[in-house]
């Protein structure tokens, strides 16, 4: 049987101010405050972005305002989330997080903390740095009403798009749901969901091989 291997090489960058735009324009994500990385970026057109009237009502159960606390506040929503989304914890921190985003937007019901949403804005755009949530209670679909509230805050500000990061294997197919998606394909922007959904299910097949650790591996033996 004859098998291929894929060598991926992340590409980063560091742009100017001037260049963010640009950047943000071609595929480009801010990974901290300083440093870009090139990959299948995922965005929304607010100006054909319709909210669920289903959203709508859940959204009523949930309050939000604009704060930035503490990391250790945060924390425990942080940890149940990367636990429930099997998440590595250590390929970026809630400080990672806190750092790279200009405010948080956080979620409560009955006065308790249950979700938190990290972003910043970078000119006519609304940039999704991180969000959040404990899933204690998944009928609230908190991720969606986060969506819903984040295109009025974008639409306030007067953004054009809200940019979701990178779409990558199963647990991206979500973000193909919203009215106006966009992603990136390498070379423009597309809107061809099927085809964004099939290649995340053939990255979820892809067996993925670190080989710096199978040396070290073949080191100490």
């Amino acid at each position: 049987m004859t098998r291929e291997a894929l060598l991926y090489v992340p590409t980063a960058a560091i742009f100017e101010p001037a260049e963010y735009r640009t950047a943000l324009q071609t595929g480009w994500f801010p990974l901290n405050k300083d440093i870009w990385f090139q990959s299948r970026s995922t965005r929304i057109d607010l100006q054909q972005y319709i909210t669920r009237k289903s959203i709508l009502k859940k959204s009523k159960e949930v309050t939000w305002r604009l704060w930035k606390p503490e990391p250790r506040i945060l924390r425990p929503i942080y940890e149940k989330y990367i636990e429930h989304r099997g998440f590595n914890a250590n390929n970026l921190t809630l400080e990672d997080i806190t750092d790279n985003a200009h405010q948080i937007l956080v979620y409560q019901r009955h006065n308790k903390l249950i979700g938190f949403l990290a972003f910043k804005t970078v000119q006519d755009a609304f940039l999704s740095v991180e969000f959040a949530w404990d899933y204690e209670e998944p009928e609230l679909s908190l991720g969606h009403v986060s969506r819903h509230v984040e295109s009025i805050l974008a639409k306030h500000r007067k953004c054009r798009y809200i940019y979701m990061s990178s779409g990558y294997e199963t647990c991206s197919l979500y973000k193909s749901e919203y009215s106006g998606f966009e992603w990136w394909t390498g070379f423009q922007w597309s809107k061809d969901v099927d085809k964004y959904r099939k290649l995340c299910y053939s990255d979820s097949q892809v067996e993925i091989v670190n080989f710096y650790n199978r040396f070290d591996e073949k080191e100490s033996t």
